[in-house]
C-alpha cells in the first residue's frame, strides 16, 4: 500500500511539473532569451571598449613616436581628443604630454583638461596624484587660496 502511494505522489508530482512547464513555457523562454541577450550586450560592449582603448593606443603612439611627420596643431588637437574620450591611462598621459612640450599656452584651457582627467580617473590614488600634479603645475601661477582650494580634495 505504501509503495502504491508512493508511486502515485511521483506521478503526482511528475505531472505538476510537466503542467507547470506547459502553462510558463511563455515566461521560461523569454526569461532564457533575456539572459542570453544581456550577455551578448554586455560582451559586445566589453568587446568594444577594448577596440577603442587599442584604437587611442595606437594614436597616441603614432603621434609620440612620430612627431616630425604631425604638425604641432595636429598633435595638440588628436590630444585634446584623446584626453576627451576618457579612456584613464591615455587621457592622463595625453595630457602630461601636452602640458610637458607646452603645447597649450591658455591656462583655462590646461584647468578644464586637468578637471576633465580627474573625473575621468576612478583609482583613488591616481586621481590625488592628477590633483597634486595640478596643484604642482598651477603653483606659480595661482595664488595661496586658489592652490588650497585646488589640493583640498587630497
Amino acid at each position: 500500500m505504501d509503495e502504491d502511494i508512493a508511486i502515485i505522489n511521483q506521478n503526482t508530482r511528475v505531472s505538476l511539473i510537466k503542467k507547470f512547464f506547459k502553462e510558463n513555457s511563455k515566461k521560461i523562454l523569454s526569461f532564457i532569451f533575456i539572459i542570453i541577450a544581456l550577455l551578448l550586450i554586455y560582451f559586445a560592449y566589453d568587446e568594444f571598449e577594448k577596440r577603442k582603448k587599442a584604437n587611442l593606443a595606437a594614436t597616441y603612439n603614432s603621434l609620440i613616436f612620430n612627431t616630425d611627420k604631425f604638425s604641432k596643431e595636429e598633435i595638440k588637437n588628436q590630444m585634446i581628443e584623446i584626453i576627451n574620450s576618457k579612456v584613464d591611462t591615455y587621457s592622463t598621459l595625453a595630457l602630461y604630454y601636452l602640458i610637458d612640450n607646452n603645447f597649450i599656452k591658455d591656462q583655462d584651457k590646461i584647468m578644464e583638461l586637468f578637471d576633465t582627467v580627474i573625473s575621468i580617473n576612478k583609482d583613488a590614488e591616481l586621481k590625488n596624484l592628477v590633483i597634486f600634479k595640478k596643484g604642482l603645475y598651477f603653483s606659480d601661477k595661482l595664488q595661496e587660496t586658489d592652490l588650497l582650494e585646488i589640493l583640498n580634495p587630497i
